[in-house]
């Protein structure tokens, strides 16, 4: 494809590229007008860190931390309970948990291993303003907090119950070894009462040392032992129950906030227009191309001058704007465009001394030829030549004046009297005049195709007796009434009209083969605009 075929294709379809560049700049217009309809909401973010008791690095756990808040703090975190704590806290409900969002997030793993701190924990929350997200956060760190506290108090309810059951399994067994001991020595039962909790023996030492008379038997120095142990058990549970009871009641978080951020706005900025309204001129300058391209490619109809005379291997001699509806069916006024060109294709007509004394104006498919050949012949009558225009269909009754046809010879009739006797006379009589000088018509009527083969050559050749120059026969198209091959045959010769866009060039073809095979030679194209 070249240059020119691009640019024929936008002229000729220059409504459908406006049409695509009024919706591009109306597309980008919208598109400019709306960007901050389309902007996200504002967005805040800040951290809070909490410094919490971690693991050892041998794996030892650290004194007194429950194992229930060395692991699973995302999930305390972020639980329901928490972030509606923390919404409260904030004097905010539930309904607003949309407009906020709460984040937990422990030391990065590798971080750690380049020394960065493991046992800093970070409380994010992302809000629509910053006031709001400072609010939230500092609350939030407190529901997070008292919610390690409530893990710490449930740990130590429950290590109340536990030793409690220790207490009473222990200190029943001590009461069975006293009763075992009052038995066997009851001098023995007041050495281990004076070596109890508080006594010089006392302690975390598991096996204490007791000064036993000597001779003691070895099932009473096994009883004395397993009361000391028992002692001492039941005095360091006693001493577990009073720290899990202190503990319930004022249960410590292991948590301490060590740094509160400032909060940042975190909304993304609208990237610049620019490249989407480069893009969109581009996109819609391409389309202002393509698309009228697009359509002629998919388009097979005839279009152009170029393409008419490949399909029907003939000149274009002329280009013919497309008339209006009511300009079909009457002749074009003085000085207009289309006169002009109607002028012009007379005079190159005549200028290449080719111009038959008969000839038949047709079209493959279509009716456009009826307003050519008139048209045509009356350019030719206003060069002074003696013209006779032969109406061939009744939808050509518009040829002949109304003033002048009273009751008129038509095409049949005097093609009738051709078969059966010859012309002697009659044509003078049966052409109608027209207000054009040099001008007159034969009325049309319903014409069979015998009498057009037997009739016409005789009627032709009478007309060329009555000093008529040219004889311009208004044709049917070609493909869709066989009298147009007759007709063909009979002049040998065709002036093809083509309307563009309303003939496909298969079409074309297919009629320049049957004129090839009626004998009849093209003299040349006119060409009629596409319309509107």
């Amino acid at each position: 494809m070249q240059l020119a075929d691009v640019i024929a294709s936008v002229r000729r379809h220059w409504r459908v590229s406006v049409a695509i560049l009024l919706l591009s700049g109306a597309a980008l217009g919208l598109f400019l007008f709306t960007r901050n309809e389309v902007r996200a909401a504002d967005r805040w973010s800040t951290t809070v860190q909490v410094l919490v008791s971690t693991r050892e690095s041998d794996g030892a756990l650290p004194e007194g931390v429950p194992p229930a808040l060395l692991q699973g703090q995302a999930a305390v975190a972020l639980s329901g309970p928490t972030t509606t704590a923390a919404l409260e806290g904030a004097g905010l409900d539930d309904s607003a948990r949309s407009n906020v969002t709460f984040g937990f997030s422990t030391p990065d793993p590798d971080a750690v291993e380049e020394g960065a701190r493991s046992d800093i924990l970070r409380l994010t929350i992302t809000a629509p303003d910053s006031d709001l997200a400072t609010n939230l956060a500092n609350s939030y760190a407190t529901a997070y907090i008292d919610a390690r506290r409530t893990i710490v108090t449930e740990g130590s309810e429950s290590t109340q119950s536990s030793t409690r059951n220790s207490l009473e399994i222990l200190e029943a067994r001590l009461g069975n070894v006293e009763a075992d001991l009052r038995a066997a020595d009851p001098t023995l039962l007041a050495l281990l009462d004076s070596t109890g909790p508080g006594s010089a023996g006392s302690g975390d030492d598991p096996s204490p040392a007791i000064d036993l008379p000597a001779g003691t038997p070895l099932k009473t120095q096994l009883l004395m032992y397993e009361g000391r142990t028992l002692i001492n058990r039941i005095t360091s549970t006693q001493q577990a129950f009073a720290d899990a009871s202190v503990r319930a009641i004022v249960p410590p978080s292991f948590a301490t906030v060590v740094e509160r951020s400032v909060p940042l706005q975190i909304t993304p900025e609208l990237p610049s227009p620019l490249i989407p309204v480069a893009l969109a001129i581009a996109a819609g300058l391409l389309l202002a191309v393509a698309v009228p391209v697009l359509i002629d490619r998919l388009d097979h109809t005839i279009r152009d001058a170029r393409a008419a005379g490949n399909a029907l291997s003939a000149t274009v001699l002329t280009t013919i704007p497309a008339p209006s509806p009511s300009g079909l069916v009457s002749l074009a006024k003085p000085g207009t465009e289309a006169d002009a060109a109607y002028r012009a294709l007379a005079a190159t007509s005549v200028a290449t001394d080719q111009l038959p004394r008969a000839i038949v104006v047709t079209s493959p498919v279509g009716t456009v030829q009826d307003n050519v050949a008139a048209n045509f012949a009356a350019a030719l009558a206003g060069l002074g030549l003696r013209v006779a225009l032969l109406a061939t269909d009744p939808r050509q009754g518009w040829f002949v004046d109304p003033v002048a046809a009273h009751d008129p010879t038509t095409l049949p009739d005097l093609l009738a009297v051709a078969r059966a006797e010859g012309i002697n006379g009659q044509i003078h009589e049966s052409l109608l005049p027209t207000r054009l000088e040099n001008l007159s018509v034969l009325a049309p009527g319903k014409t069979g195709t015998d009498a057009l083969l037997d009739g016409l050559p005789i009627l032709l050749r009478g007309l060329a007796a009555e000093e008529i120059d040219v004889t311009v026969i208004a044709g049917p198209a070609l493909l869709e009434d066989p009298s147009a091959s007759i007709l063909a045959w009979s002049t040998r010769s065709v002036l093809w009209v083509i309307e563009a866009g309303e003939v496909t060039e298969q079409e074309a073809r297919e009629a320049a083969s049957r004129l090839t095979l009626a004998g009849a030679t093209p003299f040349g194209i006119a060409m009629v605009s596409a319309k509107g």
